[in-house]
């Protein structure tokens, strides 16, 4: 009786387990390279409407799979939007090696997708000194 309660105590924790893991790729694009880094990706997810700033809040994942910690401006803008010059990388984040994952978010008024806009990029673990030369 005692060993059923535990068998079934763990399938249900390891079904409960799963369940989460998998709903944390629920909704999500695909995994993107960026034109300035090859082992800098990205994806995007539209989550629900923000009453409060009156636009959809845009999560965003980028993924590191350097060797070395990452530094970069980003921003995030309509995708109609993207080709514009008023649009600069404002937002700076380090993103940690290895495969690390770094999840932010936008708001933005976009209902249908976005662009991300990735400029002044430093390679290393100082974010300091020259910025890397994207090959464009």
């Amino acid at each position: 009786m005692i060993l059923n309660r535990f068998f079934i105590t763990t399938f249900l924790l390891l079904f409960l387990f799963n369940s989460n893991v998998s709903d944390n790729n629920y909704g999500w694009g695909k995994w993107k390279k960026t034109s300035c880094l090859k082992g800098l990706d990205y994806r995007i997810k539209k989550g629900v409407y923000n009453k409060e700033s009156k636009a959809y809040r845009w999560k965003i994942q980028f993924r590191n799979r350097y060797a070395k910690p990452l530094h970069i401006n980003y921003s995030a803008v309509p995708k109609s939007k993207s080709t514009s010059k008023k649009y600069i990388a404002t937002d700076r984040i380090h993103i940690k090696s290895n495969h690390a994952i770094y999840s932010t978010y936008y708001d933005l008024k976009e209902k249908r997708s976005i662009s991300i806009i990735i400029d002044k990029v430093r390679v290393g673990v100082k974010d300091s000194g020259k910025f890397y030369k994207c090959s464009k």
